[in-house]
């Protein structure tokens, strides 16, 4: 049984206060208000340290409460160890993408210059942005073992300050974290190189180290709330706590560190046990202030000002806890999964997460579909009413959050871990190793979640075909994903460690500078170097006064491409054999056109039409499709995946002559329809009673058009719609 604890002093009153989260409104309908954000992250939290997840003797009342309160995910996942996931969470890109797979030196180039990250998106949506804690990036560790004193900033670009965020308080380096009494954190400052400047902590030798690195971002973040709640601007606030990160012991130069425990036996703990618990403890007790600020920003005991209701908290971990340290065996910190930190099994990268908004999210809710770090940055821009960057490899998890909404689903998450790497599905699990030449795993994760039967066993012929298949087809999205690379941090680290091996793989970021008629393949219209590859993220925009147009007729691919118009429309055609892949995504953005004469759209994962954004043609999409803007059927176009139109999309049908199938929509999936139906006729076609037009052929149809804007009937005739969600066709009948 989990051991009942209520803080006591001022910390009973927070308790007592947020009694009164037990119960959270109903969702409700309509336009979501954009929120206010609190995104918080804890360093080395395994998923089992936490009392809503099993955890007996660690105290984690205020955690609780938001599980008990919000929605729980029982798969969320992050990377092994601390800079990738910081990487992959700012921008929204897995370790196979980025430049970050492993803590090392070279991490310092996590972000470029154009990295789209969430203080970017979330600011350009309008909100003031704030981080505090450990960032991870930017900065020297400075000298000594303790003080960490000097640091210098070694690679401005990486910065928070040049990379979205207004207000910011903490530690630049990961490395200069492996302390909880640095002699100087960096602050946000006008006079400051790259807009930071070191800030005294007040500790030193002779201080005795009083000033525990925590509790300075607690107070900084707790100043931006104070700050920011009772302005009409949204905020989002990030804090990344160390806790409970190695060094345990510094805890206790904190007077009454231990204070927390008083009513519990703990004679049988260890020293490190006592002190891992009240980090954990004290973290918690900085989230009920947190929480504590929000419901009363003012602090005067009354809560006409409380912004808590429209405020999204999420928080989470960084990478799993700790393994082999003699208290964790006792604490269990991983629950029962398999491994630890630094590790490709669950327990060194699936973590606690819990997402919590009493005014939108159903309390005690919770979830079972993977999640990971990627997909904060653009379930963040969808509550904020954003576009996410194109061609991230995060998917927005908000309607399941919000329990309404089209949710997008991806079937794998990969990791990549220098040159190892993992692909996790819904039920299955594929790990391969590069040791001894490289072997592999093979888990159900759902028959047995503690990875202690391989699939793939010694005996060749004892693996079934089945697994051997499903193994192939998990090394193929592995290759497609980009983790079986070893990215450009492998390639020094390679170097670095006398290796032959390591091949430079991650993206890039190019702008299209054609010009008109120009073609999409040929690398002289695009900046940076080379033509456009799998790794390429790439805006295709106008900027001239003028309309233009750009072909593809032969084989292009990018990671992601996005489709614009600015001071006048941008079109890219695609004909004949053309062929455009975007493995993430392709975009057609406002003021964008995609038009096809015959060829071929192709993504793992989806064709995005935005608003403003038009799409015409003929021809194949081979990946679902989603239009929140105008696509018009010209002659017979086939999506190999679903369709689904959002309001305020339009469909549009030109129809050639009725009961024909040329015109026609075919959809090999599923079909979600809202928005609006428009259907015209060339010039000459004359309808007559009795006519059908064969409009959608699809596996299954759901939901229907807000709007039917169809051709004008002479006197004596109307349209009969009612088979157009069974079978996707008008026919016009006797009025």
């Amino acid at each position: 049984m989990r051991q009942e604890w209520y803080p006591m002093g001022k910390m009973k009153s927070l308790w007592i206060v947020l009694a009164g989260l037990s119960i959270a409104p109903s969702i409700r309908a309509g336009d979501v208000e954009r929120p206010n954000i609190v995104q918080i992250m804890a360093d080395d939290l395994g998923w089992g340290a936490v009392g809503y997840n099993g955890q007996e003797f660690v105290k984690t009342p205020f955690i609780d409460t938001l599980a008990e309160n919000g929605m729980v995910f029982h798969r969320a996942y992050a990377a092994p160890v601390c800079s990738p996931t910081r990487a992959s969470l700012q921008v929204g890109y897995h370790t196979g993408h980025t430049w970050t797979d492993r803590n090392i030196r070279w991490h310092a180039k996590g972000f470029r210059k154009a990295s789209k990250t969430i203080g970017k998106v979330l600011k350009e949506a309008g909100y003031v942005t704030g981080a505090f804690g450990k960032w991870g990036f930017g900065g020297s560790k400075g000298e000594g073992k303790v003080l960490h004193q000097n640091p210098v900033i070694d690679n401005p670009t990486t910065l928070p300050t040049n990379q979205g965020y207004d207000e910011f308080y903490g530690c630049l380096d990961h490395v200069r974290a492996h302390t909880y009494f640095m002699s100087s954190l960096w602050e946000d400052s006008p006079k400051g190189p790259s807009g930071l400047t070191l800030t005294p902590t007040g500790n030193t030798v002779d201080a005795k180290f009083n000033r525990y690195c925590h509790d300075l971002y607690a107070q900084h973040s707790e100043r931006f709330l104070r700050k920011h709640a009772s302005q009409s601007r949204p905020f989002y606030l990030q804090i990344h706590y160390q806790i409970p990160h190695a060094p345990l012991a510094q805890i206790e130069k904190v007077a009454g560190w231990f204070e927390q425990y008083s009513d519990v036996d703990t004679a049988g703990w260890s020293d490190k046990a006592k002190q891992y618990a009240a980090m954990v403890t004290r973290m918690d007790r900085s989230i009920g202030r947190i929480l504590a600020l929000l419901r009363d920003p003012n602090e005067d005991g009354e809560t006409g000002d409380s912004v808590l209701e429209k405020t999204l908290i999420l928080f989470t971990s960084d990478n799993g806890g700790y393994r082999g340290a003699g208290f964790t065996d006792r604490f269990e910190v991983n629950g029962s999964l398999r491994g630890g930190k630094g590790s490709l099994f669950e327990g060194g990268i699936r973590v606690p997460m819990v997402a919590y908004w009493p005014a939108k999210i159903e309390a005690g809710s919770d979830s079972r579909r993977p999640v990971d770090i990627t997909d904060v940055l653009p379930t963040l821009a969808d509550v904020a009413e954003h576009p996410a960057p194109v061609g991230i490899d995060g998917v927005s998890f908000a309607p399941t959050l919000l329990g309404k909404g089209h949710q997008r689903q991806r079937k794998y998450l990969a990791f990549e871990d220098h040159q190892d790497w993992a692909i996790v599905g819904d039920s299955m699990k594929l790990i391969r190793w590069s040791e001894n030449g490289g072997h592999y795993a093979l888990y159900n994760l759902k028959a047995a979640p503690g990875e202690r039967y391989n699939l793939l066993s010694d005996k060749e012929s004892s693996v079934s075909e089945k697994h051997l298949a499903l193994k192939e087809e998990m090394e193929a999205v592995a290759a497609s994903e980009g983790v079986t690379h070893g990215d450009a941090i492998g390639k020094a680290w390679a170097r670095h460690n006398g290796h032959n091996r390591g091949d430079p793989y991650y993206l890039t970021y190019h702008k299209w500078q054609g010009s008109h008629d120009a073609a999409v393949g040929k690398a002289s219209n695009w900046s940076g170097k080379g033509r456009p590859r799998e790794t390429w993220v790439a805006l295709l925009a106008n900027s001239s006064p003028s309309p233009q147009i750009a072909h593809l007729t032969q084989r292009v691919e990018f990671l992601g491409i996005e489709i614009r118009g600015e001071a006048a429309a941008q079109t890219v055609e695609v004909a004949g054999s053309g062929m455009l892949i975007g493995g993430n995504e392709v975009r057609v953005s406002k003021g964008g056109r995609l038009e096809m004469a015959g060829g071929r759209i192709t993504s793992r994962r989806w064709l995005t039409i935005l608003p403003g954004g038009q799409f015409q043609g003929y021809g194949t999409i081979e990946t679902t499709a989603y239009n929140s803007g105008r696509l018009k059927v010209t002659d017979s176009l086939r999506i190999d995946g679903d369709f689904v139109q959002h309001d305020p999309g339009t469909l549009r049908f030109q129809v050639k002559a009725p009961g024909i199938k040329e015109g026609r929509l075919k959809i090999n999936g599923a079909v979600k329809l809202a928005g609006r139906l428009v259907v015209t006729l060339e010039k000459g076609v004359e309808l007559s009673l009795g006519d059908r037009l064969h409009l959608i052929e699809a596996d299954s149809l759901e939901g229907e058009f807000e709007t039917l804007d169809l051709p004008t009937l002479t006197e004596g005739m109307q349209w009969d719609s009612s088979r157009l969600y069974q079978a996707g066709m008008l026919q016009i009948t006797e009025d």
